[in-house]
């Protein structure tokens, strides 16, 4: 019998970011993006609009003197995604793999990395390339409205 299915661990990040007073929140949507896949199937708690609204945001955080961060979910396009199946499968074999090795905490990230990257023949590593460059124009415009 297997330890975890695959819809518990799709919200964990959004809920730890939570405990830690990171706020996350998607351009445009509803739904938290994920690693591989555009739609995570977890709703986010606020959507944002523009960067002006990130920016916004991070500076009543800095007048409240509530040093938090925040995490903008970024979803790459459908036709960039790992297959839904691909996608499962690496995921639930990782999550039971790493079960059975003890993995936990930091070491986790690392090591479904490198298990999605195995088991996906290369596509896990080229779909979390794509979301990386994905997210550096945003990210670098919504740091340039926060200095502005």
């Amino acid at each position: 019998m297997r330890r975890r299915q695959v819809d518990p661990g799709r919200a964990a990040t959004q809920e730890h970011l939570e405990t830690l007073g990171a706020r996350a929140g998607v351009p445009q949507r509803a739904r938290f993006a994920g690693f591989y896949r555009s739609d995570a199937g977890v709703d986010v708690p606020w959507r944002v609009d523009d960067v002006d609204e990130i920016a916004a945001i991070h500076r009543a955080q800095v007048e409240l003197g509530a040093p938090a961060a925040i995490v903008v979910s970024n979803p790459m396009s459908v036709d960039e995604q790992l297959d839904r199946a691909l996608h499962d499968r690496a995921l639930t074999s990782g999550l039971d793999a790493a079960a059975d090795a003890g993995v936990i905490g930091a070491a986790l990230t690392p090591f479904l990395l490198d298990h999605f990257h195995r088991m996906t023949g290369g596509a896990g590593l080229a779909v979390n390339f794509t979301l990386v460059l994905r997210n550096a124009a945003p990210g670098a415009r919504s740091r340039a409205a926060i200095a502005g």
